[in-house]
């Protein structure tokens, strides 16, 4: 019997953020950076990463799709 998970491609990302790109996202998404941004709540987005990081939750979308803006604005429009 074959098994198939939905959105299976992504399970890796959630262990990624907790190990080989923690420091990219705690870089991207950290106080100072928001903070000064004035984009997004700060506070919310380092309790979403304090959550993710300790394995209490899953917020592998949320700091996905916030990595993935930092990362656009920083190229495109900073």
């Amino acid at each position: 019997m074959i098994f198939i998970q939905p959105n299976s491609r992504w399970l890796f990302i959630d262990s990624w953020f907790r190990k080989d790109l923690k420091s990219l996202l705690l870089d991207y998404l950290s106080h100072e950076r928001l903070k000064k941004e004035g984009l997004f709540d700060h506070a919310f987005v380092e309790d979403k990463i304090k959550e993710h990081l300790s394995g209490d939750f899953n917020h592998q979308y949320r700091l996905w799709s916030l990595l993935m803006w930092e990362m656009w604005r920083e190229r495109w429009i900073a």
